[in-house]
């Protein structure tokens, strides 16, 4: 874990399994390095143990979205199976007070725009958008 000055977060490259996904953590000071290590295994755990339902989470919020306005000529509606199985995890931004935002890679659903999930300190999945 490396604390970027220029931007003031801790940055973190996680690989698991054959995948890598980043980790920024915001709005830490230089000397929180200790907790905001902690913070970013915790929050690891919790998306491996949880990305599954975080995926499904997006879809239910976005599949209508996508299939009503975002379809390209001659697209047909995806399911919420597709959708699920084309998004991918792309990078996490965790805050001090323990929420974070976990951003998937949604390509090309939205014509390459980011889908983020916000996820409160109770670890409740709050809101999906596209982002970017």
């Amino acid at each position: 874990m490396l604390f970027n000055s220029g931007t003031g977060n801790f940055e973190v490259s996680v690989i698991d399994s054959d995948k890598t996904f980043f980790i920024r953590l915001s709005d830490f000071k230089e000397n929180e390095k200790d907790n905001a290590f902690a913070l970013s295994s915790d929050i690891c755990e919790w998306v491996k143990s949880n990305l599954n339902a975080v995926k499904n989470f997006c879809a239910s919020k976005l599949l209508s979205l996508k299939n009503e306005t975002w379809l390209d000529e001659e697209e047909e509606p995806l399911s919420e199976k597709e959708f699920v199985q084309k998004i991918t995890l792309d990078s996490i931004i965790a805050f001090s007070d323990r929420s974070f935002t976990i951003y998937f890679n949604d390509n090309d659903l939205f014509w390459g725009h980011a889908i983020a999930v916000d996820v409160n300190k109770e670890r409740t999945l709050t809101d999906a958008n596209i982002a970017g």
